[in-house]
């Protein structure tokens, strides 16, 4: 883990009743660093190739103890989605052939209405390399 990754899981703090996410670019900016607590996941895809990752249950705040973070590959040709849990896991770009082309507002909003659960409140932000 490098001090940047640090820098963001610090940057999460202790809150309550939430998941939380942060994101940093690397050096270099040929990587991202997550970190994550709670119900939160990350799918990064570069050149329409997808790297999953998700986080431990709970919630910030309640049992969570220490953020978990990664990193992947980041350029300008890769997209990140952030999602909470009230996104059904089961959602695949795969059932969207092209979205991936698409501004990023279409993407989230295209997840959310076709994946998120209605039990749950749902949050999907989508951000493009560039």
């Amino acid at each position: 883990s490098g001090r940047r990754g640090r820098g963001v899981c610090t940057a999460l703090g202790c809150g309550g009743g939430a998941g939380r996410a942060g994101a940093s670019n690397g050096a270099r900016a040929t990587t991202r660093w997550f970190a994550g607590r709670g119900k939160i996941s990350a799918v990064g895809y570069t050149h329409g190739v997808p790297e999953r990752r998700s986080w431990s249950d709970g919630t910030v705040g309640y049992g969570v103890r220490k953020p978990r973070e990664c990193a992947v590959d980041w350029s300008s040709h890769s997209t990140l989605i952030l999602n909470t849990d009230g996104l059904s896991s089961r959602w695949n770009l795969a059932k969207h052939p092209g979205l991936l082309s698409y501004h990023p507002v279409l993407i989230a909003a295209v997840l959310h209405r076709d994946f998120a659960r209605n039990t749950d409140d749902a949050t999907v932000v989508v951000v493009r390399g560039h």
